[in-house]
């Protein structure tokens, strides 16, 4: 078992290279890592629906696709995520996987219990999973909210699932759960630790007897090259979203994979033409004729 001290804080690039590993390499890895602020959802999801993009974007937070499945969390360097790449030849499992954290988090006093594919304390969540496998090799990779900023969680991806029902698809849904940062948790005595404190307790609790190494030179150029090619394209962000029909405000359309296919109401006929075919970004439905206001209730719903 090597741990990976990843001191990057881009998402792409850190998404990127979980899949490089997960890939290329044949070692066991544990790795933790930070990200600057960003959404990132599962592989099955829409971005639309998942995320108030608008307002993500006006706040400088990145919207990413994962490799893997399951529903949407968030980043920010608050929260502290964890990576195991094994060689693992049995169905996917949570339980086991999630053991070591959760003992971790009982043996600094946090009241951590796994619940599915979640990890909870006192009923709230603060750490959400997903897997995703290649071959013989498993990729298991979690958040732990710290220090997060839970009032843009919230704002961001919680109240955005809660209010999106203008949008059906078929995608995967995430779930709507009340969150907590693992700080409210901690006993008397380790209120002082701070994220980066956090972060290397963990790597400790975790996997002590893991072998510590770093990047080398070729790992890092191939996940920046995955990070530009895929991770950071519009086409995999966006263009992989699932066909979904949106109905608000007098306003109909359906899409797939990001791009307008038909506009039912909301427009004169001049424009509904011009929408076939735009992307839904800001920018593009603007180029198509609508005002800004329109543009955001098509991406948002409000």
């Amino acid at each position: 078992m090597y741990y990976i001290k990843n001191e990057f804080r881009s998402p792409y690039f850190n998404l990127a290279l979980e899949e490089y590993l997960l890939r290329y390499s044949s070692d066991d890895i544990f790795m933790i890592w930070r990200d600057s602020p960003a959404i990132v959802c599962g592989r099955g999801q829409n971005i639309y629906e998942e995320a108030d993009v608008c307002a993500a974007s006006d706040e400088g937070v990145s919207i990413c696709r994962r490799f893997s499945g399951g529903g949407t969390v968030y980043h920010d360097e608050g929260n502290i995520n964890y990576t195991f790449i094994l060689n693992y030849g049995g169905d996917l499992d949570y339980s086991s996987m999630l053991a070591p954290v959760v003992n971790a988090l009982n043996s600094i006093g946090v009241p951590a219990e796994a619940a599915g594919c979640d990890i909870t304390a006192n009923g709230k969540k603060i750490s959400g999973n997903a897997q995703a496998r290649v071959g013989d090799r498993l990729l298991h990779h979690g958040t732990l909210l710290f220090d997060s900023n839970i009032d843009r969680l919230d704002r961001l991806t919680g109240e955005r699932r809660a209010f999106c029902s203008a949008m059906d698809s078929r995608a995967v849904k995430s779930r709507v759960a009340a969150v907590a940062n693992i700080k409210d948790f901690l006993p008397a005595d380790l209120a002082f630790l701070k994220s980066e404190d956090f972060e290397s307790q963990l790597r400790r609790l975790i996997f002590p007897e893991a072998e510590e190494t770093r990047l080398d030179d070729v790992t890092i150029l191939k996940a920046e090259a995955l990070a530009s090619e895929k991770y950071s394209s519009w086409e995999w962000i966006y263009g992989y979203s699932p066909r979904f029909h949106f109905r608000s405000d007098g306003v109909e359309y359906t899409a797939k994979r990001g791009i307008i296919e038909s506009v039912s109401s909301g427009f004169t006929e001049d424009v509904r033409e011009s929408l076939i075919g735009a992307r839904l970004s800001l920018d593009s439905l603007v180029e198509a004729g609508i005002g800004h206001d329109a543009a955001r209730l098509m991406l948002t719903g409000k």
